[in-house]
């Protein structure tokens, strides 16, 4: 007898298999209603977070993932969150011109930012400045043949020690790791990761 292991797809979450039920093809969409800050560059982080959806759902079998880009080229500056894409003239735009079965929107719906003259360590605080960032994300996945949506929502709060000054390669890092958490909490659920298995084979020829 021989141990093989080997990767085999997981099952999402009991909540959303009835909107990927028949789902083929699936769009990636960020979306934002917060003001844009000078020294932070919100909508790359956004990019960023969608590349990441659009790479783990990529990875569930027989599912063509369409790119944000794409979305926005087709319906032009159109700009969508969860409760427009929800509305049935959306969706049919969405279903004739990109022939999607379902789409995942993520939207930063808060985002607060403050520079502190202290900052936690890992022994208390300390005398150096910090970021202290509060953001709240929603993710919604949407089946655009009526049935139905799933809602996830999370808060959360990142403070670290930071240059005084908000931005740069540092604050966006920050956001990043601050938004990273809900959406891998909602990814677990939507399109979990695949599985570890291992299975004995005689190899013996008998």
């Amino acid at each position: 007898m021989r141990s093989v292991e080997f990767s085999a797809p997981s099952v999402p979450d009991a909540r959303v298999q009835p909107l990927l039920a028949g789902v083929e093809r699936i769009g990636v969409l960020s979306a934002t209603d917060v003001q844009p800050m000078a020294a932070l560059d919100i909508e790359r982080v956004l990019a960023r977070l969608g590349h990441a959806v659009r790479e783990q759902v990529a990875a569930r079998p027989a599912l063509t993932v369409i790119a944000p880009e794409e979305i926005v080229w087709r319906l032009g500056s159109v700009q969508l969150d969860s409760a427009e894409v929800v509305a049935p003239a959306s969706r049919q735009a969405l279903v004739d011109s990109l022939g999607l079965d379902a789409i995942i929107v993520v939207e930063l719906r808060r985002l607060e930012a403050r520079t502190t003259p202290i900052s936690p360590g890992p022994y208390g605080m300390t005398t150096d400045p910090g970021l202290d960032l509060a953001v709240e994300l929603r993710m919604s996945l949407v089946n655009l043949h009526g049935k139905g949506v799933w809602q996830q929502s999370g808060q959360e709060r990142e403070w670290r020690a930071s240059p005084l000054q908000l931005g740069g390669s540092q604050g966006e890092q920050q956001l990043l790791g601050a938004l990273s958490r809900p959406l891998q909490r909602f990814l677990r659920q939507v399109a979990p990761p695949p599985s570890t298995q291992v299975r004995d084979f005689d190899l013996s020829g008998r």
